[in-house]
């Protein structure tokens, strides 16, 4: 199962499109902190405080999901997919490796995005 892990790790990595869709996650996230900080303290029922802080996470999720169905299906479209199960003795390992993979690299990605420095908004205190 580790040279699986490993084999699936390499074949998402040597792909340009895997490190755009995971460039473009970063972006978001970069994005979201900027506007948040430009924007200042926001009350928390602001329409902007709404779209900055519980819909542009989403999107970037929407992209990391994007990176996952892609490593599964780019082997199907160009024909890979075939020579990848047959390396490997059995189709449950090849799923089981690209699973993990698949929550490898967002976890990897939002540990990129979670050190970034972050603005608070002005939550109301009872």
């Amino acid at each position: 199962m580790k040279t699986d892990i490993h084999s699936e790790i390499r074949k998402l990595i040597s792909v340009r499109s895997s490190w755009a869709l995971a460039a473009g996650a970063v972006a978001i996230a970069v994005a979201t902190v900027l506007a948040a900080a430009a924007a200042g303290e926001m009350p928390v029922g602001d329409p902007l405080h709404n779209l900055l802080v519980l819909r542009m996470p989403l999107f970037t999720g929407i992209v990391l999901l994007v990176l996952g169905i892609r490593s599964v299906t780019d082997e199907f479209r160009y024909g890979t997919m075939a020579a990848t199960v047959l390396a490997s003795p059995g189709r449950m390992r090849v799923i089981g490796a690209k699973a993990v993979v698949a929550a490898i690299v967002p976890y990897r990605n939002s540990s990129v995005t979670l050190r970034m420095p972050s603005t608070r908004s002005t939550m109301p205190v009872n």
